[in-house]
């Protein structure tokens, strides 16, 4: 094992699991009798986190953008694109049998497509939609779009690269905070925008006001779950006599 240090916030402890070749396994116990929030912290890098559930045996992503340490991750703003090979007994499809997908918490939009058949975007709560008639018994190619807002992106260009661009304060908050505005276009502008030259800063965002700085905290990001399949069975009640 490459690492067995972590921190668990708000739980009563962690095990690491010892003996498993190219992966790091946690086991995360909550000892108390109602449902708790923990703040998990592991010394593990370059892999994708993974939750399984004992009491189902499910796999799930965990999807969150940010990843200390990953500067790439951190600040991602975009698209990014989950995908995995979902399996669907027989006994969940059939006449009078309904599926839904529920992604849980999204940051921000998410499409859904399973087996190559869009079924929809969802934009606000519940991230839930019906996979009825694009799924299949068997094994199912599950793919989630997830995008979510500019704001990490403009707040990491805060904290990685200089400013190139010179401001002037239009307004104050009682906070103390300020409200910037670009005195004019920089000279580099319409080399960097034909693609003439690149930016002198590295930088990857350009407004004109600025909204966020280095001290903002992030906005979390991605398909932050738990994602569920809903079976359900519709019957027919017959009329009353």
């Amino acid at each position: 094992m490459k690492s067995s240090a972590s921190r668990v916030a708000g739980m009563d402890g962690v095990d690491n699991v010892d003996g498993v070749d190219h992966a790091d396994i946690y086991f995360l116990a909550n000892r108390k009798p109602r449902a708790e929030q923990a703040l998990c912290s592991f010394r593990v890098v370059d892999k994708a986190p993974e939750l399984w559930r004992p009491d189902t045996g499910a796999i799930e992503p965990m999807g969150v953008y940010r990843q200390d340490g990953g500067l790439t991750t951190e600040f991602f703003s975009g698209t990014a694109t989950y995908t995995k090979d979902l399996h669907i007994p027989a006994e969940r499809l059939g006449a009078n049998r309904r599926l839904w997908l529920d992604l849980g918490e999204v940051k921000e939009v998410a499409e859904v497509k399973l087996n190559g058949t869009a079924l929809g975007i969802l934009w606000k709560s519940p991230y839930r939609v019906e996979i009825t008639g694009a799924a299949r018994r068997g094994s199912n190619r599950l793919g989630i779009e997830v995008t979510n807002q500019w704001i990490n992106r403009m707040i990491g260009d805060e904290r990685q690269f200089p400013d190139d661009v010179e401001w002037r304060t239009i307004a104050r908050s009682r906070a103390g905070g300020e409200l910037l505005e670009m005195t004019e276009l920089p000279e580099w502008f319409a080399d960097w925008t034909s693609g003439k030259r690149p930016r002198p800063s590295g930088r990857f965002t350009f407004e004109a006001m600025k909204f966020y700085s280095a001290e903002d905290e992030l906005a979390p990001s991605g398909l932050l779950g738990p994602v569920r399949l809903i079976a359900a069975k519709t019957l027919e009640i017959p009329p009353a006599e």
